[in-house]
Order: structure tokens, then C-alpha cells, then sequence
């Protein structure tokens, strides 16, 4: 749940809220409440699709974007590609991330 929690929040948005406040003032605020309004529809649409899209396996259910890409889509390439990349991003580059952004402030 931490690892997950900490994906969605993470220390870039804490810091990042700060920073823009410190050098955009508070225009940034109105900006970020813009980009929040696109982010929660575009969850909104992935939820809603990776729902749509989910397969049964056995007793339990699989489903996720590479799946909507494959059945949706007929794109099982760019499902696998996807599949790829995201688990190498989140085996190196967000981790690295957080914990730069941790260890520089």
C-alpha cells in the first residue's frame, strides 16, 4: 500500500507544489488546479478502461492498460512494449527520482 500510495503522491509533488509556489507565486496555484482537473480525467478513463477490458483467470480477474492496448487497440506489441518499459521505469527511474528528490532537500 506505501509503495502504491507513494507512486500516486510521491516527494515530487510535495516539493514541487512548493517550489512552484516559491518561484511562479500564486498564479501557479490556479495551474495546478487546471492540470489536476486533466490528471483525474485521465485516471478516470484508464480506470475505466483497464474495467472494461479485464479478462477472467480462473477465480480471479486480470486487466491493466497493456491489456485495453491488446483488446481494445488489436495492439498486442505496443501492450508488451508498455508492459516493458513500465517495469523497467519503476525498477529504476521513479525510485531514483524519489530518492534524489529526498536526499537533495
Amino acid at each position: 500500500f506505501t509503495i502504491s500510495a507513494a507512486s500516486r503522491v510521491g516527494t515530487g509533488n510535495v516539493t514541487g507544489v512548493a517550489l512552484a509556489i516559491g518561484i511562479g507565486g500564486p498564479g501557479a496555484v490556479f495551474w495546478m488546479w487546471v492540470i489536476a482537473v486533466i490528471g483525474m480525467a485521465t485516471a478516470f478513463i484508464e480506470s475505466a478502461l483497464a474495467q472494461v477490458y479485464k479478462v477472467r483467470d480462473g477465480n480471479t480477474f486480470r486487466g491493466g492498460p497493456a491489456y485495453y492496448m491488446e483488446k481494445a487497440l488489436g495492439l498486442r506489441k505496443l501492450g508488451i512494449v508498455f508492459a516493458i518499459l513500465l517495469t523497467l521505469c519503476f525498477g529504476f527511474i521513479f525510485n531514483s527520482v524519489q530518492s534524489n528528490t529526498i536526499s537533495q532537500s
